[in-house]
């Protein structure tokens, strides 16, 4: 990443996804990485990327400044269509969304998703739509 961020990524396990579950994850995980860089203010990231049974769990975090959750459901939301864009792909893949944010301590991204694709009728719509 650039602005003197430094990401560690560490991965658990063996096997694969789906090719529309791994772009889920790959876009999730960029858009979550990009916000570090716009507005976290942070000097540390992290991928954890863990393979499970029939699911995996990926968590994106960093070291920033936080926020307020509850600031995502009042005026000036908008700001935050990365996080919302975040969880719609997540959901849409039958995953699980998880946001831990507080002024000052920092924000983590939980994840868990099955290992199988979506529904392949979905997949073209899930895989190329892309919010910045």
């Amino acid at each position: 990443m650039e602005a003197g961020l430094k990401v560690s990524v560490q991965i658990e396990g063996d096997g694969r996804a789906g090719p529309t579950v791994e772009t889920i994850l790959y876009r999730v995980a960029r858009e979550a990485l990009l916000n570090t860089v716009k507005h976290a203010r942070s000097r540390r990231a992290w991928i954890h990327l863990r393979a499970l049974d029939e699911e995996l769990a990926m968590e994106v975090g960093d070291d920033g400044i936080g926020f307020e959750t509850a600031d995502m459901l009042g005026p000036g939301a908008d700001r935050f269509l990365g996080l919302i864009s975040m969880r719609e792909r997540v959901e849409s893949a039958g995953g699980t969304w998880t946001l831990h944010a507080a002024p000052g301590r920092g924000t983590r991204i939980q994840i868990r998703v099955p290992t199988e694709d979506v529904d392949p009728g979905r997949e073209a719509s899930l895989a190329t739509s892309d919010r910045a």
